[in-house]
Formats: structure tokens, sequence, C-alpha cells
């Protein structure tokens, strides 16, 4: 592993926890405010485990992938896994994505909506030449809660900074567009 690859797990790992620190310091005084703030973080429910999720995404690295989660601390952190494909260019063939998420703002847009920022780190593993590569991403959630018999179903925006080698640089930037739907 490189150093830049530690700094960056080191680094999501931190502000993952702090995130989580700062939304227990955060109890509700009443009843009502803790509805408010599971409305807020997009929370389906209180405790350790909130919502079990499956995720679609196209771009960010991979062309085009899918795979599962589950959120934990009131819907702040979201580890996910995903499965990828990529038709051509230097990363083609199949992948295997570990994501961490972190939410990191949330704001109300009404009784059912709610419009979250969201950073995170990426690592994929890319079959073709067995080679593992880091992100660090900042997304943009727009959550609608109760829609189509399902609790939450998220459409995001990610802006991905790969750390990889390549004629251009070390640095590569990605756009990635996506939706998670939540089972409970």
């Amino acid at each position: 592993m490189t150093r830049k690859t530690v700094l960056l797990i080191a680094l999501s790992l931190l502000v993952t926890g702090l995130v989580a620190y700062a939304q227990d310091l955060e109890q509700p005084q009443e009843a009502d405010s803790a509805s408010t703030t599971r409305i807020q973080n997009g929370a389906g429910q209180r405790g350790f485990v909130n919502s079990l999720f499956f995720t679609m995404q196209y771009g960010g690295g991979v062309m085009l992938s899918t795979g599962g989660g589950v959120a934990f601390f009131d819907n702040v952190v979201r580890p996910e896994l995903l499965v990828g494909y990529t038709p051509s260019g230097q990363f083609q063939d199949l992948s295997l994505s570990a994501k961490l998420n972190a939410r990191i703002l949330g704001i109300p847009a009404g009784e059912s909506v709610g419009i979250f920022g969201t950073i995170g780190t990426n690592f994929t593993f890319f079959s073709s030449d067995n080679r593992i590569v880091s992100s660090a991403f900042l997304a943009q959630e727009v959550d609608i809660r109760e829609i189509l018999g399902l609790p939450t179903v998220s459409l995001y925006i990610e802006e991905h900074v790969f750390f990889v080698a390549t004629e251009e640089g070390n640095v590569v930037f990605q756009l990635a567009i996506g939706t998670r739907v939540s089972l409970f």
C-alpha cells in the first residue's frame, strides 16, 4: 500500500468517526425532535443499523457498477461493495470496489425530501491489470422518502479524484451519477 492510500484511509476513518460522534452529541430532547432528526438524516429507523440498500452507478472510474451496503448511525456512515464493468480504456474489464461514505451536511427540503453532502473514499480493484486504485469523492444526494413503496430512494452525483499515474498526470477527475434504494 502506498503512503497516499494509508493517509486516505486514515482521513476517511477519522472524518467518519467525528461525524458519528457529533451525531451522538445531538440527542433529541423531545419525541417530536427525534422524528425531525430522522427526517434530516434520512434514516428510516433509530439504532446502530438503519437500512440495507442497493446502488446502481454510472461513471466514477468504472463505466457501470452495482452493489449494496448497510447504513449505520442514523444513516450517516455507509460502507458499500460494488461490482462493475468497463468495456474499454486503460482499466477495462471487471472491477470490485469498496466505498465508505459519510454524510457531513443535511438540509431538509420538505417532509419527505432531503438534500445531503457526503464525503468518502473508494478503493477499486481492476481485473485488467490486477491493480487497486484509490479515490476520494464529494457527493450531493437528494433523498426522497416513501416513494414507490420503498422507504428511501436517493439520487446522487459524485466528483471523484483518483490517485493513479497516467500520461496526463497523477490525479484523474471523474464524475459519477447513481441511485440508491433502501429496503428498510
